[in-house]
């Protein structure tokens, strides 16, 4: 089933036109990875996505309630000496789909976190800073999952780890939308791909944008 039909999508903010004439669709299931450059559109069209921002023109269907999706934004965007615990932030995920204290702590010690959830969120390493987040997001949707470069600042076990924890997820029929850098390939984990690139966009399977990015490097 589709949950998101992008046709001839605008996207920008403020009437400044960042990209254009993107059409894809998000269905249950689907694990699908943005990439692009610095100032392509990724945040943008996930702003876009949420309802943060406004569409400048052409149609975007989202056929799912707001209690239905989870949003991780970038560690980066949180304050340092953000003063909540673990379990706080955590629980804030289940403001709108008021899930009870048992969720969260399932959530909890599903990402290793339940020694950590009276501990202040400043206090964290940037591994256990991003289960943190992405617990929230979990315990907020039952649907889709809208993560924003999820990987900054993480070690290569803590990569791994988090890439089987999304695998998990998206394997019980959460569909997953993750911005992430595409500097080798290695963080292209989604079985689908959307690039902005430019003027242009792809979208496809991973294995396909793959095979094109290396096609065109070739003929450079």
């Amino acid at each position: 089933m589709q949950i998101i039909e992008a046709k001839n999508l605008q996207i920008g903010y403020n009437k400044d036109i960042i990209h254009s004439h993107l059409d894809f669709t998000v269905s249950d299931h689907d694990f699908i990875c943005v990439v692009g450059s610095n100032g392509s559109g990724k945040t943008t069209l996930i702003l876009t996505i949420l309802g943060l921002i406004p569409k400048i023109s052409g149609e975007l269907k989202v056929k799912l309630e707001k209690t239905e999706i989870g949003y991780m934004p970038q560690t980066s965007k949180l304050a340092e000496d953000f003063p909540a615990t673990v379990y706080e932030i955590v629980e804030s995920g289940t403001l709108t789909n008021h899930r009870g204290k048992a969720d969260i702590e399932e959530v909890i010690r599903q990402f290793n976190l339940t020694k950590y959830q009276n501990t202040k969120f400043s206090q964290l390493s940037g591994g256990q800073k991003q289960r943190t987040l992405l617990a929230r997001a979990v315990v907020a949707t039952s649907r889709l999952l809208i993560l924003d470069e999820p990987y900054n600042n993480l070690d290569s076990t803590s990569r791994e780890k988090l890439y089987l924890d999304l695998r998990k997820l998206n394997e019980k029929g959460i569909a997953i939308i993750m911005i992430t850098h595409d500097l080798d390939h290695s963080s292209l984990v989604g079985d689908k791909t959307l690039a902005l690139l430019g003027d242009d966009y792809f979208f496809g399977p991973t294995s396909q944008y793959i095979k094109k990015v290396h096609r065109e490097n070739h003929h450079v």
